[in-house]
């Protein structure tokens, strides 16, 4: 994979992720302020790219089966670190990490679901 398609790549993630779970907690009235979303997008940004730009490399040298499990503990701390720059300064309900947990659950589907359909 050359540099160009390590950037598109990197996008294309990123875009979808933004897409998928700015979307989801726009479902929800409450979360629906410019202030929120914004918490949103910042997240996203900052753990999309620091997990991606970690797999790139990671992915040339650990290889096909060994990709998944590091992919996991990735999208375990993703989801950590998402919940409590989240959570804030912010007061939130208990099933909060619940929606945390399902936005990120939603994006990674859909990036799965995408790589499949792109081979």
């Amino acid at each position: 994979m050359n540099a160009l398609e390590s950037l598109l790549r990197l996008i294309s993630a990123l875009f979808l992720t933004l897409l998928v779970e700015i979307g989801f907690y726009s479902l929800f009235p409450f979360f629906r302020n410019r202030r929120f979303l914004s918490r949103v997008f910042l997240a996203n940004v900052l753990s999309n790219l620091t997990l991606n730009l970690l797999l790139l490399p990671l992915e040339r040298m650990a290889g096909y089966p060994w990709i998944y499990p590091i992919l996991l503990l990735g999208e375990v701390l993703v989801f950590l670190f998402e919940w409590a720059f989240l959570s804030y300064k912010v007061r939130r309900g208990p099933s909060f990490p619940f929606l945390v947990l399902l936005a990120n659950c939603l994006s990674y589907l859909a990036g799965l679901l995408l790589s499949l359909a792109l081979g």
